[in-house]
């Protein structure tokens, strides 16, 4: 096949494995170091969510859904039994939460 000026294109030699091992071993430190930094730029995302999602006051957050579920209550979008279930829950959520902070 004729190129540009009548020139013949080469064909480039195929890789063999003493080339492949070569380019392998010459960039080993480039592949241990951005797996190296990928490791802990995912540690450094999981500590960033979880600090996101840590609850500073877990019994602040059961009274708030408790004058949320009370009020639920009177408005009529739950009945006597719901509400007494879930008010049960909430409240022994409370008592574990002021018994953990006693300990």
């Amino acid at each position: 096949m004729a190129g540009i000026g009548g020139d013949i294109l080469p064909i480039m030699p195929i890789a063999t494995a003493e080339t492949v091992r070569r380019v392998l071993s010459e960039s080993m430190w480039t592949w241990i170091g951005l797996i190296f930094a990928i490791l802990v730029l995912a540690w450094v995302v999981q500590r960033i969510r979880a600090w996101f999602r840590e609850d500073d006051d877990p019994a602040g957050n059961a009274r708030e859904m408790l004058s949320e579920i009370r009020e639920m209550y009177v408005e009529g979008d739950l009945s006597e039994e719901e509400f007494r279930s879930i008010k049960g829950r909430l409240t022994e959520r409370l008592d574990r939460t002021a018994t953990d902070t006693d300990d």
